[in-house]
């Protein structure tokens, strides 16, 4: 059971048991922690997300599988968390120790690029802990200047670069990284996302946003002197969205402003199961995501993510730090003197 996987190919729904073979990569190793838990894993082959579920027993796990071309598996428990990621190819043996405590503590072994990435996640796994997306940017950036033409700023870049934060600056890291083929195909989702994000028209104020509250529609449109418009993932939660739903509650004591959180969901149940306790005065999901009709010309490159409005709807601020937000929107909010 163990050396075994069952995977699903996300673009045809096709099931497959791989095996150990000599056109596949395996991965092995244990959980730090000695859980027994099912493990979920997924990779992008260039052409299809595959994903698939391998058992840890007592902490043990091992799985073979197959790419078409390098690729970056991630694998997570199951609470869908992220505990380490690997860069594959066919012919690969990668042997990993998991840390659920500390994702960025895990341990990676088998390739030199494997060995570089995690001996750089290990080196800074406090800091990458805290969530601060400048900082981690700043330590992608100068590890990609002082390793130029390298896999690991790829790797890098693809996994905790927040390019929201700069999207230009973004562009300009991007450009700098290897020009090899198989990197280009790593970095081709987050060009596209760049490139998409160029294209929005900031200029265009929000009218409305139609949502879902509970099982009836609804539809948001900015009434007040200032809205801070929170879209969130219904896979984000623990301490971090603890802390966000606590800023977004404080937010809201100044009654001139509007909080209005949107949750990316698959379906009411699974939205309800994660703000059922929050105590928010407005929340909402959608089924379709960041290509819901009214969200898709937003051009949201990332989640958590926060747009302030002003009281017609213009956009006075895009990013990914809820304090900004609402310290603009608190500005935005007040009485303007009168001359």
């Amino acid at each position: 059971m163990l050396n075994k996987m069952i995977w699903i190919l996300g673009a045809c729904g096709l099931l497959l048991a791989a095996c150990g073979r000599a056109d596949s990569f395996e991965v092995s190793g244990q959980i730090a922690e000695g859980s027994t838990i099912n493990l979920y894993v997924r990779y992008y082959t260039g052409a299809e997300v595959r994903q698939g579920v391998t058992p840890a027993d007592q902490g043990k796990f091992s799985f073979h599988a197959s790419t078409p071309q390098p690729a970056i598996v991630e694998i997570l428990d199951n609470e869908d968390k992220i505990l380490g990621r690997a860069y594959v190819a066919n012919g690969d043996k990668i042997s990993v120790t998991l840390d659920r405590a500390n994702p960025y503590r895990s341990v990676v072994k088998g390739t030199a690029d494997n060995e570089e990435w995690s001996a750089f996640l290990n080196a800074h796994a406090d800091s990458l802990r805290l969530g601060r997306p400048e900082l981690t940017n700043a330590l992608v950036e100068r590890y990609s200047a002082e390793h130029p033409g390298e896999m690991v700023p790829v790797l890098l870049f693809v996994t905790l670069y927040d390019a929201s934060i700069d999207p230009h600056r973004a562009d300009s890291v991007m450009r700098s990284l290897s020009a090899e083929a198989h990197a280009q195909t790593l970095l081709l989702p987050m060009s596209t996302s760049l490139a998409r994000f160029a294209d929005v028209d900031l200029s265009m104020p929000v009218r409305s946003i139609a949502y879902r509250s509970l099982d009836s529609a609804s539809v948001f449109k900015p009434t007040k002197a200032a809205t801070v418009l929170a879209f969130c993932n219904s896979n984000y939660y623990g301490p971090q969205r603890d802390s966000l739903v606590y800023a977004m509650r404080q937010a809201e004591k100044n009654k001139r402003l509007e909080v209005c959180e949107i949750m990316f969901a698959p379906d009411s149940l699974s939205w309800r199961s994660r703000t059922r306790l929050d105590s928010l005065e407005r929340q909402g999901w959608v089924p379709a995501g960041v290509y819901s009709a009214d969200i898709d010309a937003l051009a949201i490159p990332r989640l958590p993510y926060f747009i302030v409005l002003d009281s017609v709807g213009g956009q006075a601020l895009r990013t990914a730090d809820f304090a900004r937000a609402a310290a603009v929107a608190d500005s935005l909010s007040k009485p303007k003197k009168k001359s």
